[in-house]
């Protein structure tokens, strides 16, 4: 068998025959007269055992990983963020339901007033009443001072009826008021009760 081979000094190729040299034998080279060592050289890959070569086009792209894939689910941060808001909401308008249930400044000064004047009725429901008394048993001299009395009793009952109806006004709107931001309360409620059964309850999903 033939086979060739560079020279080590000039880069000629050398041919030879397998059967009289052996691979690494030391010949002197018929170019340059230079010893060198002959080497038989390994026969290329045939290129028919070589996998063939894909385009970068037909390549199939990665497959991620599905427990490296992102939650396309709710945001617990988003969630939470929510939460307080809508909590803190709920509790602000119970607050505000509780202190409009305390009666407001002019609610006690009416209630003052009102209790003035009721005394004040009845010294004068009492006087009126001795003086219709003697007038009527022919104490004609004591009919203008009777008269007088009944004016005032009038006067005080009216006043007293007028606080009275001002101050039930007051006290309506102010029940009105707190029994609003009672119902507003519970229907923020119904908004941060569902998020905290999904924080609590809801396991947290692995990345």
């Amino acid at each position: 068998m033939i086979a060739k081979c560079p020279c080590d000094k000039c880069g000629e190729n050398i041919e030879f025959a397998t059967e009289e040299f052996l691979s690494g034998s030391s010949v002197a080279c018929p170019h340059c007269g230079n010893e060198t060592f002959l080497s038989v050289s390994p026969k290329p890959k045939s290129s028919a055992s070589l996998p063939p070569k894909l385009s970068p086009l037909l390549v199939p792209p990665p497959v991620t990983p599905p427990q490296l894939q992102k939650s396309s689910g709710v945001s617990r941060t988003r969630v939470k963020i929510f939460l307080a808001i809508f909590f803190g909401l709920t509790v602000l308008f119970f607050i505000f339901s509780a202190r409009m249930t305390i009666p407001s400044d002019e609610e006690n000064a009416d209630t003052q007033k009102i209790f003035e004047l009721q005394k004040k009725y009845d010294v004068l429901d009492a006087e009126k009443n001795r003086l219709e008394k003697l007038w009527q048993n022919g104490g004609s001299e004591y009919f203008d001072a009777y008269e007088k009395a009944s004016s005032d009793w009038s006067v005080n009952a009216s006043a007293q009826d007028k606080l009275v109806v001002d101050r039930k006004f007051r006290e309506n709107d102010r029940n009105s008021s707190s029994n609003l931001c009672f119902f507003v309360a519970c229907g923020w409620s119904i908004f941060w009760i569902p998020a905290v059964i999904y924080l609590f309850l809801v396991p947290k999903k692995k990345s």
